[in-house]
């Protein structure tokens, strides 16, 4: 067994480096495991690297999702065996560092076997044939499922979702998987085009107000169901107006400051409005990717090992368009 485990650090903001540290044997209802890969959240991840995240404290470790090899069992452990690949949602902080939205960004984990009062009580099993990739974006496929669930989207529903970064890629899978016809726009043409390959109906590169004339072609009234997923609070506000009277809106995004919009945008639609926290099961999320219902390596566009992280967090804190899914392999 080594002795020490790398993890990405955020000594400040705008800054990522790799530090070592000491790594002791599982205790009783732990297990060790060795990481092979982690996805970086771009989204919330930018906000922690550029300190826009709430309450951020540095120095810190960072990451909240990843997947890895189960390598050593502590006294009592009987739910897990050495080899069990296991997604890791959780870790240790070393003294004086703090977290950075979670803790996964790192080559070996300790985590608890069994933990009956946590939100997930028992680390989740990847099926063998569900990626790396795919298993360590657990979080954020649950995130785009709960979106869905919150929206009670059913089929024939027409679905717009603003915004194709990662989660908006995967809320545009979840609500086609429903049997909706999903609507999708984002700036950027590649994204636009990678939607649209992947089942959204069909999907434009252009801005809002041009979206909602697309989306009047093939419902008049509006849209049922409206995503937005960009972060941004004047996208949102643009995107009120996509929806039908009595439609849903599902703020999908993450706005780390305060989210103004023009009230009567709303009001005057008499819409519901949904805000998702990444609170759906994980199992769900898993039994997701097990089926096929969602296709997460088709959106990694990065993929680093670890001393490639600075350049990446680079990339993500110059808002690239170009970084949608990155992944780090530890091994």
């Amino acid at each position: 067994m080594t002795d020490s485990y790398r993890a990405i650090v955020f000594p400040e903001p705008k800054h990522a480096e790799v530090r070592e540290f000491p790594l002791r044997k599982p205790g009783a209802g732990e297990v060790l495991v060795r990481i092979t890969a982690s996805g970086i959240s771009v989204g919330t991840e930018y906000l922690v690297n550029v300190g826009t995240f709430p309450f951020q404290q540095y120095p810190c470790l960072v990451g909240y999702q990843s997947v890895g090899i189960v390598e050593e069992l502590g006294a009592g452990v009987t739910n897990l065996a050495p080899g069990d690949r296991i997604f890791v949602g959780v870790g240790e902080l070393p003294d004086g560092y703090n977290e950075g939205c979670g803790v996964a960004h790192v080559s070996h984990a300790i985590v608890p076997a069994l933990q009956a009062d946590a939100f997930m009580p028992r680390p989740i099993v990847a099926p063998s044939h569900v990626s790396d990739a795919g298993a360590s974006y657990t979080v954020l496929v649950a995130v785009a499922l709960e979106g869905e669930q919150m929206a009670q989207v059913q089929r024939g529903d027409v679905v717009a979702v603003v915004g194709l970064g990662i989660v908006g890629q995967l809320v545009a899978q979840v609500c086609r998987g429903k049997g909706a016809i999903v609507l999708a726009s984002d700036l950027d043409p590649k994204r636009a085009e990678l939607a649209k390959s992947l089942g959204a109906q069909d999907a434009f590169a252009m801005d809002v107000p041009a979206f909602d004339e697309e989306i009047r072609k093939v419902q008049s009234k509006g849209a049922d169901v409206v995503f937005e997923t960009t972060g941004n609070t004047k996208v949102l506000e643009q995107a009120l107006l996509l929806a039908r009277n009595y439609g849903r809106f599902v703020v999908q995004g993450h706005y780390p400051g305060s989210l103004e919009f023009l009230f009567r945008n709303a009001h005057w639609r008499h819409l519901t409005m949904l805000f998702p926290c990444g609170g759906a099961s994980r199992w769900e999320a898993m039994h997701a990717l097990d089926r096929g219902l969602v296709n997460v390596d088709s959106l990694i566009t990065h993929e680093v090992v670890p001393d490639g992280a600075p350049d990446i967090y680079a990339k993500i804190a110059e808002r690239s368009p170009e970084v949608l899914g990155a992944l780090i392999r530890w091994s």
